[in-house]
């Protein structure tokens, strides 16, 4: 089996490294030689934050969404004069 062919099938990068006993280096030179780009996943923004209040979802909902701490959320929220 090829890194591309086991990245195809979603097998976990970490699962990947141990099997094929490669770096995450290697992982990803292998996968850009293939033409495949990572599919490394964006980490929400402050505009994320406002826009996800925006919408009326309270700080707990946002705060699961995008990682960033129920405090984090609501003191965004706040600056932005979106919450008090």
């Amino acid at each position: 089996m090829t890194v591309a062919h086991l990245y195809n099938q979603n097998v976990p990068l970490s699962n990947i490294k141990q099997e094929m006993g490669v770096s995450y280096g290697e992982i990803y030179r292998s996968l850009k030689r293939h033409g495949i780009g990572p599919n490394r996943r964006k980490k929400p923004t402050y505009n994320d934050v406002i826009y996800f209040g925006q919408s009326g979802m309270n700080f707990e909902e946002i705060s699961q969404l995008t990682g960033y701490s129920t405090r984090q959320v609501r003191n965004i929220l706040q600056s932005n004069h979106l919450r008090d």
